[in-house]
């Protein structure tokens, strides 16, 4: 199991759930918090080789595991409208 430093535990172990499409120029995968359950983001901006953390809602955190490919495409590009 991965150890991270997430917003809502610090360094902790991790569940990497979801390799997410690249946006923007930017690498998105989906992790749980194995402390507390909480889901986030981990945002990494190819270009800057930048790491940032980004909480995710529970309903979006489940459309993410559960589209097809090109349908999580589409709903990465919105979702991260505010990374562009």
């Amino acid at each position: 199991m991965e150890e991270m430093e997430l917003p809502c535990c610090g360094m902790t172990p991790v569940q990497r759930l979801k390799e997410l499409p690249h946006v923007y120029g930017t690498d998105f995968d989906l992790f749980r918090c194995v402390r507390c359950g909480r889901m986030w983001v981990a945002v990494f901006v190819t270009a800057a080789s930048a790491v940032g953390w980004e909480p995710v809602s529970d309903l979006d955190a489940d459309k993410m595991m559960s589209l097809n490919e090109s349908e999580l495409r589409t709903f990465m590009k919105q979702w991260a409208k505010a990374f562009d």
